[in-house]
């Protein structure tokens, strides 16, 4: 999958987009919120699978529940490395 970053404004959010891959459209924004000492990061993520029918059932039977999952490993890595990094 290749992914471009469409808008950014350092340091409190960046869009990215999809623009090859498996997907029909992947739209993800990361929003940064800055409390105290801490750093909260906040996903909004839309997709839509490809196929029009078939892939609608997919995003209803699996597709949505992995790309969740997916989202939630990834986030656990990123504030992993950003905790050790202190």
């Amino acid at each position: 999958m290749t992914n471009k970053i469409i808008a950014m404004e350092y340091p409190t959010f960046f869009i990215d987009e999809m623009i090859k891959g498996p997907l029909k459209k992947l739209h993800h924004q990361h929003q940064f919120k800055f409390i105290d000492t801490q750093t909260e990061m906040t996903d909004i993520f839309e997709f839509q699978a490809p196929f029009g029918l078939l892939g609608w059932l997919a995003d209803k039977i699996f597709l949505k529940n992995y790309m969740l999952k997916l989202i939630e490993k990834r986030n656990k890595v990123i504030k992993f490395q950003a905790e050790m990094a202190r």
